[in-house]
């Protein structure tokens, strides 16, 4: 694991997953209406995340020192798509 490999040289490694409403996720919902609202009606917070209000701060906060005893963690910003269980 990376965020092992990197750690005594001081390097953070984490992972962001978005839902965000990208340019490609658009289209797919131009082309994909039906699957689209699938996707949204399953979502607790009912709606595709805004990728500069929504997932930018999560990146912010992993390139802060806020985060500086943080690795290896992989962050769902997801609206709760996924949830553990």
């Amino acid at each position: 694991m990376a965020a092992n490999e990197w750690a005594e040289d001081g390097i953070r490694v984490n992972v962001v997953c978005p839902l965000a409403l990208t340019e490609g996720v658009k289209n797919w919902k131009e082309n994909f209406p039906d699957q689209y609202q699938e996707v949204i009606g399953k979502n607790p917070l009912g709606r595709f995340g805004d990728p500069q209000k929504d997932v930018a701060p999560i990146i912010a906060f992993l390139l802060s020192e806020d985060s500086q005893y943080m690795t290896g963690q992989t962050l769902m910003a997801d609206g709760g798509d996924i949830k553990l269980r």
